[in-house]
């Protein structure tokens, strides 16, 4: 099973605040600029800051929201075969991500309510891919500041800090690889699916970011580990101070008006098609299911891998599934249109191309090869007729 031809990183990228464009020379060289300090990220980015990369204490925090390791094992051994939809509109506010969906190659929370930029993260083993379903926003990075709209990708490389702030409440969906996130490349292609300078980097202007409350000098930041270990650092300044970076991973912004699709008249075709992301070993993928003309409904397929479709504006392709729901399918298990919409569509004549219907669309597409279990924190949000929505329409049907 393979998403893309070729898998290719990032273009490389600089930036200076305009304040320091006569201090800080290009290209960095591993050696920090006379009055600066420099630290790297996994070798791929150099970042020049006012602070060193000092740590005052590490507090492990028992209070955080927290699996242990042996209770993600204990849930993919109890995975059934099984289809799920969950309705994210009802999950309550909370500060932190709230885990829902686990697997090795992928874990998917979602972080609803408004952003507090006091609560800073940073994932020791995995790369952070955000999709904004709801609301607008800033983001604080070690690399500088991000803005983001509702159908943004946010990209946040593995030992990226981050502080997430808004001021109404914001819904954004955050898929956690261990892999690196790399892009598709078609040679036949250029440009799609996206075009290379449409990522928008972060920028490093002057970030205000206040201690913790109750203290002077205290700026903690939450490690978090793929298994759901985590603990707390102690810092003495603010980690978002860099005044300068180059390298080819870095946070980044992609706009979804920025993302190109494809749509053929005489064949339906398949997601991969429309893949935008996909990790370095090939395990899992993420595809945009844009407003497009199309050919066909989408067929009743049995897939070899999990899927995890969500649902953000107009994809109704099952009439019970809205706009903020979120669909998983597991290997092994038959699924796909409304029974009912395709037993229309095969009593009617094909629409000639100049005719095929434009879907205002949007949905995103994530598809891991190993399995991905349902944790507690999205058991309240289960729609407990989806399973047996197939068979109902069926039954309409042959009436």
């Amino acid at each position: 099973m393979e998403y893309v031809p070729i898998m290719i990183g990032f273009r490389s990228e600089r930036r200076v605040r305009e304040s320091h464009v006569q201090e800080i020379p290009f290209p960095l060289n591993g050696r920090a600029p006379s009055g600066f300090w420099n630290r790297k990220l996994e070798f791929w980015a150099e970042v020049i800051c006012t602070h060193p990369p000092m740590v005052s204490k590490v507090v492990p925090d028992e209070n955080l929201p927290s699996l242990h390791r042996s209770e993600f094992a204990t849930a993919l051994e109890k995975i059934t075969i099984q289809r799920h939809a969950f309705n994210l509109k009802v999950l309550k506010p909370d500060p932190f991500p709230q885990l829902l969906l686990w697997g090795e190659n992928v874990a998917l929370l979602v972080l609803s309510g408004i952003a507090n930029s006091r609560f800073r993260f940073r994932h020791a083993d995995a790369h952070t891919l955000c999709f904004v379903h709801r609301g607008q926003g800033r983001i604080a990075t070690d690399f500088g500041l991000l803005h983001f709209d509702e159908g943004d990708f946010i990209v946040l490389p593995r030992g990226t800090t981050y502080a997430m702030e808004s001021d109404s409440e914001i819904t954004l969906l955050m898929y956690e690889f261990p892999q690196r996130i790399l892009r598709p490349y078609h040679y036949w292609l250029e440009g799609y699916p996206f075009a290379a300078t449409a990522p928008v980097p972060a920028e490093p202007v002057e970030i205000f970011n206040p201690p913790d409350p109750g203290t002077t000098e205290i700026r903690s930041v939450y490690i978090k580990y793929h298994h759901g270990m985590r603990a707390r650092l102690e810092y003495p300044f603010s980690p978002f101070d860099a005044v300068a970076w180059e390298g080819k991973l870095y946070p980044f912004v992609l706009h979804l008006k920025d993302i190109r699709t494809l749509s053929s008249v005489n064949f339906h075709l398949d997601p991969k098609a429309l893949t935008v992301f996909v990790t370095e070993d090939g395990a899992a993928s993420v595809q945009a299911f844009l407003p497009r003309r199309v050919h066909s409904l989408p067929y009743p397929h049995q897939n070899y891998c999990t899927e995890i479709l969500f649902n953000h504006q107009g994809y109704h392709a099952r009439p019970e599934i809205k706009d903020g729901f979120l669909t998983l399918h597991p290997p092994g298990t038959f699924h796909g249109p409304d029974v009912r919409a395709l037993a229309r569509q095969r009593q009617e004549l094909p629409d000639p191309p100049q005719n095929l219907p434009w879907r205002n669309e949007i949905g995103i597409l994530l598809e891991s090869k190993g399995p991905v279990a349902v944790l507690p924190a999205a058991e309240p949000l289960e729609v407990t007729t989806y399973e047996n929505s197939w068979l109902q329409q069926y039954q309409e049907v042959v009436k």
